[in-house]
């Protein structure tokens, strides 16, 4: 039970991918999918919203951490290569939509975007994500990585006054030091 609802919730993911070992720069080519359950009626005493608990939303939903599992769709690719033996680079597009129009949208923390009322009319296309990684390893235990996102929102949420904004972009730099 969830706050006396009764939970009838879940969840599905895949990524199929292959990668060309006899190819210059070893480029490895994915499709990902993920479905994560919305609430389709309020009112009838269930939660059919999935709670992913434990987000490491960037994982899986994009760089740019902008949504939660709950009523989510994302359907996605990626291309990896490898150019050199110690750097790789990854570029990725995903395609996000809410698995029902009945719930909203969700955030990285698992809070609602907006009202489910205010989101009413708006659309399934929450948006798309770009995603662009390099990652120099310098050694086994040191490497830089630079990133580059650009998410832009679809009518889902660009026709509310208080969720409309222009697209999100970031960029980063990051080293890690494993020890």
């Amino acid at each position: 039970k969830d706050n006396g609802l009764d939970v009838q919730a879940g969840f599905f993911t895949t990524k199929i991918g292959t990668t060309f070992s006899k190819v210059a720069w070893t480029p490895t080519l994915s499709f990902l999918y993920y479905w994560g359950s919305g609430d389709t009626n309020a009112t009838d005493g269930k939660n059919g919203t999935y709670d992913i608990l434990f987000p490491l939303n960037h994982a899986y939903w994009g760089i740019i951490d902008n949504l939660s599992g709950q009523n989510l769709n994302d359907i996605g690719l990626q291309a990896t290569v490898k150019p050199h033996a110690k750097f790789t680079g990854l570029a990725a597009m995903h395609w996000f939509n809410r698995t029902t129009t009945a719930d909203t949208v969700y955030n990285v923390a698992g809070g609602p975007v907006a009202t489910k009322a205010a989101l009413a009319g708006n659309g399934n296309n929450i948006g798309q994500e770009l995603d662009l990684i390099g990652t120099y390893n310098y050694n086994p235990n040191f490497d830089v990585q630079a990133g580059y996102s650009w998410f832009w929102y679809g009518s889902a949420l660009s026709g509310i006054p208080a969720t409309a904004k222009g697209d999100a972009t970031q960029f980063y730099i990051q080293t890690s030091l494993r020890y």
